[in-house]
């Protein structure tokens, strides 16, 4: 704790990822000890608590299209790993992979004062919910992937850009919507007021559009999916 106080107190542009990577490290350290909430609890009776020694890779992935967590929670079972360390060490990348995001982007501005990267430093920092990224184990983490993946592919670097937002797609299934968000976006250039009304019509609107959308692109197994996990759900016909 001591140590990471001294770290954030002596960030500056100059030693930014040392910080950042001691930050993780903290948060990791954190979230480790998570109590069983939300997500948490049924991705542990889906996974460890159903895996044996012959459960084979194929056998964890069936039915499931979000592949990375499960391809993770199977390689970590058979590695004698336990399922506890799957949320710190998702969290922690999390952490990592927005932040060193967002300071590539400040960093490109050489005149920025100490002062103010400072400010959007603990700016940032201050939204990433640790705990629920912990608690969900893989929304959080592919919103993470996603961010870092459209900023590499954005600052030239297609190819890891690439890996990480396949990554991210893999992680969680709505990050498909993302990408075809990202994709329009090379294509038609939206002004901020044009964005802003368009972010709260699907926000309102998500429930009814997100039906509509998917009546008419087959994607198969992706539309039961969303309509069953999140659009028919309990959770989302109670708000």
């Amino acid at each position: 704790m001591l140590g990471v106080l001294i770290s954030i107190n002596q960030l500056n542009k100059k030693n930014a990822k040392y910080c950042i990577l001691i930050l993780s490290i903290f948060v990791f350290f954190i979230t480790i000890k998570i109590p069983p909430y939300q997500d948490l609890y049924r991705r542990y009776l889906v996974t460890y608590l159903q895996y044996t020694s012959n459960t084979t890779l194929s056998d964890a992935l069936y039915g499931h299209i979000d592949v990375l967590f499960y391809f993770n929670a199977w390689a970590f079972f058979n590695l004698g790993i336990p399922f506890y360390f799957i949320p710190a060490i998702y969290s922690a990348l999390s952490v990592y992979f927005v932040m060193i995001s967002a300071s590539s982007i400040w960093l490109k501005d050489e005149g920025i004062s100490k002062q103010r990267f400072l400010i959007l430093f603990f700016a940032v920092f201050s939204f990433i919910d640790v705990v629920m990224i912990a608690s969900t184990l893989r929304f959080g983490f592919a919103v993470a992937l996603m961010l870092r993946g459209v900023v590499l592919y954005s600052t030239q670097k297609k190819g890891k850009g690439a890996v990480y937002i396949i990554l991210s797609c893999l992680c969680h299934a709505s990050m498909y919507l993302v990408v075809v968000a990202f994709i329009a976006s090379c294509f038609y250039k939206m002004s901020k007021k044009q964005c802003i009304i368009f972010s709260i019509i699907f926000f309102v609107m998500s429930s009814t559009l997100v039906p509509v959308i998917l009546s008419h692109v087959n994607l198969g197994v992706v539309n039961d999916y969303f309509i069953n996990g999140y659009v028919d759900s309990a959770v989302s016909n109670t708000h």
